[in-house]
């Protein structure tokens, strides 16, 4: 597993580095848990295609339709430790697969984007790597960016995707470089209007 404090940092970057192909992607369940709740989930957020109540018990039954659930076990929240700014002042929710755990957060001090924390699982080595190439996936529809420089702190992978009105969102996957207890980190995240996005895309 893997970890560090500048985590944070890295959500706000926009660069990253070609996927590679690992068969494991259409074997583990995390690695397709992962990109449907970003695909769904984070997606209809952002985009205000739903909406999250005030109510607690609709809140609830929202997170249900995607087979989340609200707030975050206490092992996440030990999970966390230190990176716990990547779900302050955010709604939370987690999920998991028979492979491995995760939480979401919403907004937050991370702003407007929809947070995807990996922390326990088999695969951390090779999460990233085989989720970013199931999000290419009919089923998802993400298209890789390529990344022309990394951080030092997490290995970064890129995705851009439309929506039906064709608003575009990225998804960066970054994997912490320092060992702990966080695999992955997928954020979520509507591109500005102003923003140039390359041809292609």
């Amino acid at each position: 597993m893997r970890t560090g404090m500048t985590i944070f940092t890295a959500l706000a970057m926009l660069t990253v580095m070609p996927s590679a192909a690992k068969s494991a992607a259409t074997l583990s369940p995390l690695s397709q848990r992962v990109p449907d709740v970003a695909t769904r989930f984070c997606v209809d957020i952002l985009s205000l295609k739903v909406s999250l109540p005030a109510d607690l018990k609709k809140e609830a039954k929202l997170f249900a339709r995607y087979g989340l659930e609200p707030g975050l076990p206490k092992t996440a929240m030990q999970a966390l430790g230190r990176d716990v700014l990547l779900v302050a002042q955010a709604t939370l929710a987690s999920g998991k697969a028979s492979d491995g755990s995760f939480m979401v957060a919403l907004g937050g001090r991370a702003g407007q984007t929809c947070r995807i924390i990996v922390y326990a699982t088999a695969y951390d080595s090779i999460l990233a790597t085989t989720v970013h190439q199931a999000m290419q996936q009919s089923a998802f529809g993400w298209q890789n960016l390529p990344v022309t420089a990394q951080s030092a702190t997490a290995l970064k992978l890129s995705l851009i995707k439309r929506n039906a009105k064709r608003q575009p969102f990225l998804t960066n996957l970054l994997t912490p470089n320092e060992t702990g207890s966080i695999a992955m980190v997928a954020t979520v995240a509507a591109i500005p209007p102003q923003v140039v996005i390359p041809e292609g895309y």
